[in-house]
């Protein structure tokens, strides 16, 4: 970059000094990005060297013009405002005082300094610019009822060649002492990255409110703010869904509609969900039985269909439409990463070949998630991962778990990690505390009328014992810092053909599943959403007009809650 620069000050007393004590913060503020070189020396664009650098008084007087004055003349000890230690003053005498002639308005000239040409930004002044990054998230992402605590999640990537110390703080609709939430000093080693996070209680705080994030590192100050509404409920998640999941191109087949009908209807499907107050999108599988859903580069041994799984073979992008149509309507969405091509990996830990099996996976799955984040990563819509692999057995399961949210918060540490486990969790509170996931969302197992171990195809032998399963999810919960939510099955099946042909249910089964899992959880997702409810306007062909019925029986619903408790478009 080259351009031209003059400058010229005119000093006008007091109150001319305290607008120019405002230009010279501005400049300031420059001066660590750009150089200015003349002829004969480099010319800085502040005071810190304790003189004019070069700009000369051609006119008029001054008494000092440089000033290091450090606290104010007219308040006793309060600091005086100005930034680094030297600030331009036309007020200054040149013996310390202050030129009080004429209310202090005496002072006036001007002083301009040589024609330099701006020569660009250094390399090393650059690097110290950008040797850093802020992310900042609030899970759940809100709205919330007043029953449940949130987290502030801070994450700090240190990308220069040194070890930085990071002083982060947490407040609550604003930057004062009463407001804190949480302040921490940490060491990010280079190339590293740390995530800090605090929780705050929502107890007695209806209404809506604003989450502060600040991280100061040398003398580098980054914000972020995140607004959150906390409504007053009797149960501890709201009525309706605030997630729902998403498989692959939501049971469309590109093949036979081509790429741009799957785009469209994946959009109008988000838009629908959006309309419903569905704002947290679950997006499952990036590849499934060696179809990919995103454009990949990655190939691996896929065991499910004892061939070679291959990013070539992806038709459309299903991530991406998804996740773009979502940060336009400010979705949320939790990315998964996919099976890796073994279904059963965390479910047949004492075959001889599980530990091998199992490194495949982890290897598989940080590639993905490493392609995934270097394509997706800067969307704003963008909130978190999913380990798509579904667990029984929560302290085996964590040799494969532990290292892949370890790597994926590598990648994003402010992001948060989902899981969803299945109809009989084996878990206990200190396996919950020490798994590196952040959230679990159980399946509730009513599609299939699961009780332990067993598909009797009776959803309703499910459903009566939900109140004790949940109950009992919850508290062991308790005291773990993790976040529990609820993957809510909206399909049925009637076993005549096995694990498989469902089908959308009826919404007084789907709404006995509400009314017992929000007294439980902080969060209701419904598992899923394309191909069991059916929005307005849809024009691929093939829609179930059990899932129009299940669409419309529960937008009546949401008419119906009590105002508060509706979502934002009813």
């Amino acid at each position: 970059m080259t351009d031209e620069h003059s400058e010229s000050i005119i000093g006008a007393g007091r109150k001319h000094r305290e607008t120019e004590m405002g230009r010279t913060w501005i400049v300031a503020a420059l001066a660590g990005t750009m150089a200015c070189r003349s002829a004969s020396a480099d010319v800085k664009l502040h005071y810190e060297t304790g003189d004019l650098q070069g700009r000369q008084v051609t006119s008029g007087k001054f008494g000092s013009l440089i000033s290091d004055r450090a606290m104010c003349r007219n308040t006793p000890n309060v600091p005086y405002p100005k930034t680094g230690k030297y600030y331009r003053s036309t007020t200054e005498l040149s013996g310390g005082g202050f030129d009080l002639r004429d209310g202090g308005r005496r002072a006036e000239g001007l002083a301009a300094c040589r024609s330099v040409r701006l020569t660009g930004i250094r390399p090393n002044e650059e690097a110290q610019m950008r040797s850093w990054d802020l992310g900042f998230t609030v899970v759940p992402p809100g709205p919330v009822t007043d029953k449940v605590r949130i987290e502030l999640r801070a994450g700090i990537r240190n990308t220069s060649e040194r070890t930085v110390t990071a002083h982060v703080t947490f407040h609550a609709d604003r930057r004062i002492p009463s407001r804190l939430i949480y302040e921490l000093m940490i060491a990010v080693p280079a190339g590293e990255s740390r995530k800090v996070s605090a929780w705050w209680p929502t107890e007695g705080k209806a209404g809506v409110h604003k989450m502060l994030c600040r991280v100061e590192i040398g003398d580098g100050v980054r914000d972020a703010a995140w607004p959150v509404r906390v409504i007053e409920c009797p149960s501890r998640a709201l009525p309706y869904f605030q997630g729902a999941w998403i498989d692959g191109c939501g049971q469309m087949e590109p093949t036979k509609l081509g790429k741009s009908a799957v785009e469209r209807e994946l959009r109008l499907g988000v838009d629908a969900m959006h309309h419903l107050g569905i704002n947290i999108l679950i997006f499952t599988y990036p590849e499934w039985y060696g179809q990919f859903c995103y454009p990949s580069k990655i190939e691996f041994y896929d065991r499910d269909i004892k061939a070679i799984s291959k990013g070539s073979s992806c038709t459309v992008d299903a991530l991406g439409a998804v996740l773009s149509q979502a940060e336009t309507n400010g979705q949320h969405v939790i990315v998964g990463i996919g099976r890796n091509g073994d279904l059963r990996l965390l479910w047949d830990f004492d075959k001889p070949d599980w530990h091998a099996r199992n490194e495949a996976a982890i290897e598989v799955s940080r590639r993905i998630a490493w392609e995934i984040w270097k394509l997706y990563g800067r969307r704003k819509s963008f909130y978190g991962w999913y380990l798509t692999h579904e667990m029984n057995d929560l302290a085996r399961s964590a040799a494969y778990y532990d290292p892949v949210a370890l790597y994926c918060r590598s990648l994003s540490p402010e992001k948060p990690v989902l899981i969803a486990p299945a109809g009989t969790p084996i878990w206990t509170s200190e396996t919950i505390a020490a798994s590196q996931v952040d959230i679990l969302a159980p399946q509730d197992g009513v599609g299939s009328g699961y009780v332990p171990y067993v598909n009797t195809w009776d959803p309703h032998k499910r459903i009566a014992m939900l109140e004790e399963v949940y109950s009992g999810y919850s508290k062991i919960h308790e005291g773990t810092h993790k976040h529990l939510w609820t993957d809510l099955e909206i399909w049925e099946m009637d076993g005549k053909s096995g694990y498989g042909n469902s089908y959308p249910p009826s919404f007084e089964r789907v709404r006995k599943q509400i009314e017992i899992q929000r007294k439980h959880v902080d969060v209701l997702t419904a598992y899923a959403y394309f191909g069991f409810m059916q929005h307005p306007g849809r024009k691929a062909p093939g829609a179930d007009p059990r899932a129009v019925r299940l669409y419309d029986d529960y937008v009546a619903y949401l008419k119906a809650l009590p105002t508060p408790l509706r979502p934002g478009g009813f």
